[in-house]
């Protein structure tokens, strides 16, 4: 039957495209403020990578880009020979801050195959510091605890 026949091809065209490229990120990464982010992201392909090209986008695909420009923080991405030999496509986000919290969607885009995909997306949590208390408050709290209360610690 002629229609089952080209019906079989469109499919065989469109599931070869998505099985010769696929996007893998971590599903977390936590950070604490003041410290730079490494946001992992790697792909497969089928054939040898020649050329390409990759982005990075918060909150959803086809978001807000992550770049120099945009994102308004300095983003390190991976250099081309990177990409292409190591199929690496990670960016750096240098002091982040709580703002930056959310998801971040990598999107590789290969042009000798023709076809670009797009990772699961990676959660971004910042860690907050522990407040941890100067040492006069460690003494008063532990040896004077009703009497410090209401009263400041000299240093």
């Amino acid at each position: 039957n002629p229609k089952v026949l080209y019906y079989g091809i469109i499919i065989s065209i469109f599931s070869a495209g998505s099985e010769q490229l696929q996007v893998h990120q971590n599903p977390e990464v936590t950070f604490n403020l003041g410290e730079n982010v490494h946001l992992p992201c790697r792909f497969t392909a089928r054939n040898v990578v020649q050329i390409g090209s990759y982005k990075w986008y918060k909150d959803h695909v086809g978001g807000t880009e992550v770049s120099n420009g945009i994102h308004g923080k300095a983003i390190l991405k991976t250099n081309i020979e990177t990409f292409i030999k190591d199929k690496n496509a990670s960016i750096t986000i240098l002091q982040p801050s709580h703002n930056d919290s959310g998801y971040y969607y990598c999107e590789v885009d290969l042009l000798g195959i023709g076809t670009k995909a797009t990772g699961n997306g990676t959660r971004l949590v910042v860690k907050m510091p522990e407040n941890k208390p100067n040492s006069g408050e460690l003494e008063c709290s532990k040896y004077f605890r009703d009497m410090c209360h209401n009263t400041a610690v000299l240093t």
